[in-house]
């Protein structure tokens, strides 16, 4: 005889991931992600730097149930210049959930120096469940670095008050 059985499978929550940028050939590759850029700059945004897509987006089946998820990035630093302001940042390092825009506003006067880049590490959160098996986080240690050039400013003369002899 035919034996009939049910197979139940239960979705899980995929860990997120972030796409490959225009140009980039990994998201968060270390060959392309360090940004260079000149003290007094003010603020900055990189339009698309890290486009978030759901775990599930990244398997063969694009049009997953993890699509009405929403992303969270956490920038942090990992090493390098301090970034809490009003150090090197007025503004520290952000990454947009929606769009994956990156900004930041430089503090004026302030640069790396001769110490190396600042390196920041990006926690990228989805909003599905973590409960059991589920993932909603994935953790990219050393993603991007920024080096604040120096630029040799003008010099300016203040106070001047000249004292006339007769």
């Amino acid at each position: 005889g035919v034996i009939s059985k049910t197979i139940s499978v239960t979705s899980v929550n995929d860990p997120p991931a972030v796409a490959n940028s225009v140009g980039k050939s990994n998201p968060f590759d270390p060959s392309s992600t360090g940004l260079n850029v000149n003290e007094d700059a003010g603020a900055i945004t990189i339009s698309g730097f890290a486009p978030p897509l759901s775990g599930a987006q990244t398997a063969s089946n694009t049009a997953s149930n993890e699509s009405d998820q929403t992303f969270t990035f956490t920038v942090t630093r990992a090493s390098g210049t301090s970034t809490s302001p009003p150090s090197l940042f007025s503004t520290a390092p952000a990454i947009n959930g929606s769009s994956g825009d990156l900004t930041f506003t430089l503090a004026p006067n302030a640069n790396t120096g001769g110490a190396g880049p600042t390196v920041f590490n990006v926690t990228l959160t989805d909003s599905g469940s973590s409960s059991g098996s589920n993932d909603n986080d994935t953790v990219f240690s050393n993603a991007f670095s920024i080096t604040v050039n120096s630029v040799n400013d003008a010099p300016v003369l203040s106070d001047f008050s000249p004292d006339l002899i007769q």
